[in-house]
């Protein structure tokens, strides 16, 4: 199977299954924090006076460019995804490597903290958030999927109230589009411009619209989830912190920071018109055009 294709079966395939797991997540995870708050919360205490947070998001919505720009401020730590399933040593991408990954740190584990997965995330969260005690601010980037995978997450940010950043992307066409340009280049982040000429991709027009409303209401669920925890709470949206700076600021100050001029390197892979990246535009624009997506194309 060429990787075009295989990312059209990923995508067609793979999202039902995340968004069972979010829907189990919003119906039982508040319920199962609660009590798992009440066991572990008074046995593990940190120093409160530092503001904590994740952001949290989901791939391809700018949240490796949202973590490059935090890290660039003097008074935050942003770490990358330490939750990320495959992740093995320590990260190779990011400003801030001196943390092992989470699954890395399991491994190393012996008694309850191996056999019970809650312990020992909250152990491992306690020794990320207590990185680095010279910072204002300290987080690190969580995915709707690994929430998805381990809700104890969510008991954790309860008891430590930690701050959260929803990092949404308004547009979710260009969400669908970056994950199968991706597959098919093989290419996630750049911080240099690429060599060679990027050809066009081909989308499967029915299979796109599929997609679409399962983004968007994946994006629901975890909005109303995320609320619905009673944390410090902030939603931006990558088209807005891409415009304007002043939420860029919004975000500084959400930290507990006083704003400075924030810096990034990385680029952006994909062309700003849709007609430049698909080969079959036409075909997009009839489908697209009779829905509430239509808004989302640029040609």
């Amino acid at each position: 199977m060429g990787r075009v294709a295989k990312a059209r079966h990923n995508l067609i395939c793979k999202r039902p299954v995340l968004l069972r797991g979010i829907e189990a997540a919003l119906s039982s995870g508040l319920r199962t924090c609660r009590k798992t708050t009440m066991r572990l919360g008074t046995a593990l205490r940190m120093n409160e006076d530092r503001i904590k947070f994740v952001t949290v998001s989901t791939q391809r919505s700018g949240s490796t460019w949202l973590t490059d720009l935090l890290n660039s401020h003097h008074d935050i730590v942003s770490y990358t995804e330490l939750l990320l399933l495959k992740g093995e040593g320590t990260p190779d991408w990011g400003r801030y490597k001196d943390i092992v990954y989470w699954k890395s740190y399991q491994k190393s584990l012996s008694g309850a903290g191996k056999m019970l997965r809650p312990l020992g995330i909250y152990s491992y969260l306690d020794r990320v958030f207590s990185a680095h005690p010279e910072v204002k601010a300290l987080g690190l980037k969580v995915m709707y999927t690994q929430i998805a995978r381990m809700p104890e997450t969510l008991c954790y940010m309860k008891s430590r109230n930690v701050h959260v950043i929803h990092l949404v992307r308004s547009n979710l066409l260009d969400i669908v589009l970056s994950s199968m340009v991706k597959a098919a280049r093989g290419v996630a982040h750049m911080r240099e411009q690429p060599k060679l000429k990027q050809s066009k991709i081909y989308v499967e027009p029915l299979a796109l619209l599929t997609q679409l409303k399962k983004r968007q209401r994946e994006q629901r669920l975890f909005s109303m989830l995320l609320r619905g925890l009673g944390l410090p709470y902030l939603e931006v949206s990558y088209e807005n912190l891409s415009l304007e700076k002043k939420y860029l600021g919004e975000c500084v100050q959400f930290l507990g920071c006083s704003y400075s001029s924030l810096e990034s390197d990385m680029l952006r892979i994909n062309p700003g018109s849709h007609d430049e990246l698909v080969e079959n535009i036409d075909e997009l624009i009839s489908i697209l055009g009779k829905t509430e997506f239509s808004r989302m194309l640029r040609v």
